[in-house]
């Protein structure tokens, strides 16, 4: 019988102790083709499937050691934060408070305020002039009064209007003054009283306020670090924290505000002439 070559043939052979069995098997060429390009793409598909399955086992497992140390980087990058805002604490003498010389430096910022006591009415402004006068006559009020310089440095800021300290020709109010300090240096409580603000607050950063009775309370911003708690009492020339630049701030300064009923008043209204060396030119 002439060999069809349109056919594959396969003989298979068995043979046991009783008999011999052969079958002979024949497979169209054109079929057999197809069957093995098809087991090709079958393959070739479950290959692809494995491949990307193990891409994306290793992806995720890349993106996990990513997501990890993105988190350690955090962790440290917040340590390094926290070692800035709150510097080792500096020893500071009575004397070093009292003739500390002037240093270079442009700290300025505080909370951004609309309120100006020149633009009150008359009477209003002549009623809290007649008020503080009353306050003023109480033997206790030399103890509380907010009348000792927080910190001896230039002051960068007085109180009242002044040109955006973070640029552009736009003016705004200062509740306050702006007395320069380097990073660490101690700030004093002006008064004696009650603490009832040691936190953050706004545009204040790290701030303390002091109530010194009378309605009249003293505030000390951008602190790199608070000494005191809320509910402390405190005599005047008492530790209250650090200087900083926490908050709205451009550079290391104290930030000293004095209150009357909640409204700001001009510190300069309690304090003393500071020393020569500190004066603006």
């Amino acid at each position: 019988m002439p060999k069809d070559d349109r056919y594959y043939t396969f003989t298979f052979t068995r043979s046991s102790r009783s008999h011999i069995s052969i079958r002979r098997i024949e497979f169209s060429k054109r079929n057999f083709q197809i069957f093995a390009c098809s087991l090709l793409v079958v393959l070739g598909v479950s290959s692809a499937t494995l491949f990307r399955y193990a891409d994306s086992i290793y992806l995720t497992r890349v993106n996990a050691q990513l997501a990890a140390e993105n988190e350690r980087n955090k962790q440290e990058l917040a340590m390094l934060h926290q070692q800035v805002e709150k510097p080792a604490a500096v020893a500071v003498t009575q004397q070093d408070f009292t003739d500390r010389l002037v240093r270079p430096g442009d700290g300025k910022g505080g909370p951004e305020s609309a309120f100006d006591l020149s633009q009150q009415s008359e009477d209003k402004e002549a009623g809290i002039i007649e008020q503080l006068a009353v306050i003023e006559k109480n033997p206790e009020w030399a103890i509380y009064s907010p009348s000792a310089w927080p910190h001896l440095g230039k002051i960068n800021n007085e109180f009242g209007f002044r040109r955006n300290p973070f640029g552009g020709r736009r003016y705004e109010f200062h509740p306050g003054m702006d007395i320069d300090g380097e990073q660490g240096e101690i700030a004093y409580a002006a008064g004696g009283g009650t603490v009832i603000k040691a936190g953050r607050q706004g545009g204040y950063g790290n701030m303390i306020e002091v109530d010194h009775g009378n309605g009249i309370t003293s505030r000390y911003g951008h602190l790199s670090r608070i000494d005191v708690a809320i509910g402390d009492k405190i005599s005047r020339g008492d530790q209250l924290g650090a200087i900083g630049t926490t908050g709205r701030s451009t550079g290391p300064h104290l930030h000293f505000e004095v209150r009357f009923n909640d409204e700001a008043l001009n510190p300069r209204r309690f304090l003393p002439v500071e020393p020569k060396e500190f004066a603006r030119k």
